[in-house]
């Protein structure tokens, strides 16, 4: 074949591509898979619900300090310090944070990040690779492929935060039902790579008259609502520290009491605005929560075995020793010794005879 022949013949044509089927909409999960054991909760802070599965949303108005309080909280955790506590108050998982920010520019989310690093006294070797901040992408989350390109954006990272709804999804109606879109594909993302979400949203100012309580003033459809797993509602007057009201915890059922954070200029030299420390007061820790519940179970065990012995002092006055005694309610004998002590504590029950022939008699 000639030169001129060879330049005008027809391309050879390649192989056809595998041609890959797309995924199953509805992936279904057989009775095997449904009753298999299931792995702990990951969570990143426990004590406010915020793990992986249905996006956190921290919502408030201006002023509010929900943003500073997320940059903070992403300090301690990417600080990879185990006893560092977010706001000096929650215990957290170390890991690796993702700052997406849509809303306040490069200059504004690094000055803060420095500001809030300066009292944890954390820089960049302290960090390493465990934060990264993207600003104002080009890419939102309404958008076609965003699910698969967030997926590919998050994987390896514990904490993603999101700055905030309205500015990451621009083309979505929050008044619509439809919003929650969102927020279900954020969800369906972190059930595969295991990153928790943390969606800033704006939210009106509380009415006291308002029915509901501090989530109806979540701005938007309801459904944003239903669609989290876990939501903070901040309100703040200017000036003043912020009130945060646990309203949704989905993973674990229990909210944190309402608790305060408090947003305060630390000096340096002749800077007074040098650093930015986040405070938290008010809230019990869910270790110290815990821990109540747990003494509060035994309080009341041990006031029902109290209660059955007292029946049987009614019925038999002369009983023997905590081993038969423990024998006839069909308890065990180390509650029944307990109980037993408080009971002759208290002069309603004595003891008689020796270790070997002790007994017990109601004296009322």
């Amino acid at each position: 074949m000639t030169t001129a022949a060879k330049q005008h013949a027809p391309p050879a044509f390649a192989e056809p591509a595998e041609v890959k089927a797309p995924p199953d909409p509805f992936p279904r999960l057989d009775a095997a898979a449904i009753f298999a054991a299931l792995e702990p909760i990951q969570y990143i802070i426990q004590g406010i619900d915020l793990c992986p599965g249905a996006p956190a949303m921290w919502a408030g108005y201006g002023y509010s300090g929900k943003t500073a309080a997320a940059q903070s909280a992403a300090l301690t955790i990417a600080s990879g310090d185990p006893s560092a506590r977010v706001w000096g108050q929650f215990a957290a998982t170390p890991g690796r944070v993702l700052h997406l920010d849509y809303e306040q520019g490069s200059r504004l989310t690094r000055e803060r990040y420095q500001r809030l690093a300066f009292p944890m006294m954390l820089g960049p070797e302290d960090l390493g690779d465990r934060l990264s901040l993207v600003t104002m992408p080009s890419r939102y989350l309404d958008q076609p492929a965003a699910e698969s390109e967030i997926e590919r954006l998050v994987t390896g990272y514990q904490l993603v935060i999101v700055d905030s709804l309205k500015a990451a999804a621009p083309s979505l109606d929050e008044n619509s039902s439809e919003v929650r879109r969102v927020l279900d594909m954020l969800s369906r993302i972190s059930e595969r790579t295991g990153a928790a979400f943390v969606v800033i949203h704006h939210a009106r100012k509380p009415n006291a008259t308002q029915q509901g309580g501090a989530k109806m003033a979540i701005r938007g459809s309801g459904a944003l609502f239903d669609a989290c797993g876990s939501v903070l509602v901040f309100e703040a007057e200017k000036g003043q520290p912020t009130r945060i009201t646990h309203e949704k915890a989905r993973a674990s059922g229990i909210l944190t009491d309402d608790f305060e954070i408090t947003i305060t200029d630390i000096p340096d030299g002749a800077n007074p605005r040098a650093g930015l420390l986040v405070s938290a007061s008010g809230a019990p820790s869910r270790e110290d929560r815990s821990e109540e519940q747990a003494r509060d179970r035994r309080l009341a065990a041990t006031e029902r075995v109290k209660a059955e012995l007292r029946s049987l002092f009614e019925r038999e006055p002369e009983q023997g020793g905590a081993d038969t005694i423990a024998g006839k309610l069909g308890r065990g004998a180390h509650p029944v010794r307990g109980a037993l002590a408080l009971l002759v504590a208290d002069g309603h029950v004595v003891r008689e005879g020796s270790t070997k022939d002790l007994r017990h008699r109601w004296v009322g």
